[in-house]
């Protein structure tokens, strides 16, 4: 890891790292693609604050409190790496948070169409530039809104049968395009192994969209959450 790299994160049993004053804001560089000593210096995924929650099913969460207090919501901006992401559309509930719940697949989504997938390569060629998106903006997050919890849901299923059933045009032209660009498909692995290895929770469950995920999460959860995504569907949450 080089030298210069510095302390970014500030939660207790987790620290990450930014590269050189030269870049404008907190970024994890551990080797992506491949595990490295940065890996074993960022803790190896041992952080428990989360209690290890298990979704059974999108309506039933086991060992999360089942109570949450009430809290002012208001719209702010997550200021992103400028040569990451761009912040346009990504917005967040903002609050004091003791929970960071994130739309993985949202964000990974934004993070790869938002840098070119020349920008960023692994040493074997594989594009990675969803994961360097993907990191800055947890990196800065987690640097400005210092969570005490972080939780990503994930798509399991990006076109549930049972909104299909209830509106049959639902993400059709996707289904004309493909799932996923094949350039990101290859990344989705990398950025759940990254995650695992820096002990931030993955959460998703069969048949179900990562914001069923979130909403499901919501009525368990003690204290005060805040949601990332770009997906307005999360509006109803509000």
């Amino acid at each position: 890891m080089p030298a210069q790299m510095e302390r970014a994160f500030e939660l207790e049993q987790f620290e990450a790292v930014k590269p050189s004053k030269d870049r404008s804001s907190p970024v994890i560089t551990a080797g992506v693609g491949q595990r490295t000593e940065a890996f074993d210096q960022l803790g190896g995924g041992d952080l428990d604050c989360l209690d290890h929650p298990v979704l059974d099913d999108p309506a039933i969460l086991r060992g999360v409190p089942a109570s949450r207090s009430q809290a002012e919501t208001a719209w702010t901006d997550v200021q992103l790496h400028s040569q990451a992401v761009s912040p346009a559309g990504i917005r967040s509930f903002a609050m004091a948070a003791d929970w960071l719940l994130i739309d993985g697949s949202s964000v990974m989504f934004r993070a790869f169409f938002g840098i070119p997938v020349t920008a960023f390569k692994a040493p074997d060629g594989q594009p990675v530039n969803a994961v360097r998106g993907f990191l800055d903006m947890l990196a800065r997050l987690v640097t400005d809104r210092k969570p005490r919890a972080i939780l990503v849901a994930t798509d399991e299923d990006w076109r549930p049968k049972f909104r299909v059933d209830v509106i049959p045009s639902y993400k059709t032209a996707r289904l004309e395009r493909g799932a996923m660009p094949p350039e990101l498909q290859p990344q989705e692995p990398i950025i759940r192994e990254v995650l695992a290895a820096i002990g931030v929770e993955v959460v998703g469950s069969d048949g179900f969209e990562a914001e069923d995920v979130i909403a499901s999460l919501l009525p368990k959860i003690r204290g005060k959450v805040e949601i990332v995504t770009g997906d307005r569907d999360l509006f109803a949450l509000v």
